[in-house]
């Protein structure tokens, strides 16, 4: 049971990483663009749009606060559609 636990938790990560990826790919927003603004390495958000570091929820909402400045979007609307995302 607690396998089956682990790996919905890795799928539902996957799933909001792979929104997040296609709102940053749709977006134009570039991995570097985020490390300035976070005050990070490149290879730091690289990891963890990949999924092989866990990226902390405050930098999520970090990175869709970002995202939704340089684009004047809702950043509700995207923060809902990243965390409910299949």
């Amino acid at each position: 049971m607690i396998i089956k636990l682990k790996q919905i938790g890795k799928l539902k990560m996957k799933s909001y990483l792979s929104a997040l990826n296609e709102l940053l790919e749709k977006h134009n927003v570039a991995q570097q663009q985020i490390a300035q603004h976070i005050g990070v390495k490149q290879p730091t958000v690289s990891r963890w749009l990949n999924g092989e570091r866990k990226l902390p929820l405050t930098t999520l909402f970090i990175i869709v606060e970002f995202v939704a400045m340089l684009e004047d979007l809702d950043k509700n609307k995207i923060l809902k559609e990243i965390l409910v995302y299949d």
